[in-house]
């Protein structure tokens, strides 16, 4: 259970450690990115945390929870 829990934990640290590498410019500036022409990089990375963080973080504590022994 804390292997799963550390190595998710672990995935977040490295996509925050990534962002924090970026210069201010590449995470704010909107259409810096030809995929993403309408938005700045930080919204979707924002979004991305909160998301994750709010719906798969509990429903990883509940299959954790049902599948300890």
């Amino acid at each position: 259970m804390h292997a799963v829990l550390r190595t998710y934990r672990q995935s977040f640290q490295q996509i925050h450690d990534a962002a924090e590498a970026l210069p201010e410019r590449d995470l704010i500036e909107v259409g810096r990115y030809p995929w993403l022409p309408d938005h700045p990089l930080v919204a979707i990375i924002n979004s991305s945390f909160g998301h994750f963080h709010e719906e798969h973080e509990p429903a990883l504590r509940a299959w954790l929870e049902r599948t300890k022994r």
